[in-house]
């Protein structure tokens, strides 16, 4: 514990420089410049998707030592989804943040943490990253939701820690509610990031195909992104990422847009405090 709170400190002052330094758009008084690591991470993928934690999709759970947890907001049950994705931003406090890095490593958030295979077809993956003196601790658990907790696959102790760590996550994600804190708000980061792939033709209903809008931000496809099943990825800062927000108010994840004479499909992110540049989403 007095090693993860010594980090936490370290953490702490290094924020406190980073964001003093920083600038901060006076349209956006939530976006932060800093330069932590997150404390904490929970990300779920998986599955029919594949094998890693999905690049496009924002994390589950973000927590930094400052005391920011940065989590999807609500979502809008319609398809396709708006293209921009609803993300908040809730300040829980510092010994807030310190008491769960802390249980995420009591739970079981550390090398050589055995929570089995439950050998269920096609089970999503949860990933959770500790970051504890410097040291970062990540587990990667199949089928945390999906296995029962009387799953043969697994032993006595498997389930055991398999329970920790779900009732770690439950709190986790219950924050937002939780009356002894603040509420949430929106996260508007000063950075996003934009996933890149050749548009396909057709839509869901192919009588109400997806609309082409011009894209108002850095050329595309930008960079490439090895391993995963997009093309490229761009980074938008400064007027790009208002110019971005307002034509991709009326957008959606199946909207075209056009570019240097190639038309794409898109999926736009804001970056955590913890990205800079398109190979931190993969970290």
């Amino acid at each position: 514990m007095n090693r993860l709170l010594a980090t936490c400190s370290t953490l702490l002052m290094l924020t406190g420089c980073a964001v003093s330094g920083g600038e901060v758009s006076g349209a956006d008084a939530s976006s932060e410049v800093a330069a932590t690591p997150a404390l904490l991470q929970v990300r779920r993928g998986g599955g029919l998707a594949g094998l890693e934690p999905p690049v496009a999709e924002m994390p589950a759970v973000s927590l930094y030592a400052d005391g920011r947890l940065i989590t999807p907001g609500p979502q809008i049950l319609i398809y396709p989804p708006p293209a921009l994705p609803s993300v908040q931003l809730q300040r829980i406090g510092v010994s807030r943040a310190q008491e769960l890095a802390e249980q995420a490593v009591a739970a079981g958030v550390r090398p050589g943490a055995d929570f089995g295979d439950p050998r269920i077809p096609d089970a999503t993956t949860t990933w959770i990253t500790v970051n504890d003196s410097g040291a970062r601790a990540s587990v990667a658990i199949v089928g945390l939701r999906e296995a029962g907790d009387d799953d043969a696959d697994l032993t006595a102790a498997q389930r055991a820690a398999r329970r920790d760590v779900k009732a770690l996550v439950r709190e986790l994600e219950g924050l937002s509610t939780a009356e002894s804190l603040p509420g949430p708000e929106p996260y508007r980061a000063g950075t996003i990031a934009v996933l890149v792939r050749p548009h396909t033709p057709g839509s869901p209903d192919p009588a109400s195909p997806a609309p082409v809008k011009a894209w108002p931000g850095p050329p595309l496809p930008g960079s490439e992104l090895p391993g995963e099943n997009w093309t490229g990825c761009v980074i938008a800062g400064g007027s790009d990422v208002e110019r971005i927000r307002s034509a991709a108010e009326d957008a959606s994840t199946m909207t075209a847009w056009t570019s240097q004479g190639q038309t794409w499909q898109l999926r736009i992110r804001p970056l955590l405090p913890d990205e800079s540049q398109c190979g931190d989403l993969s970290t």
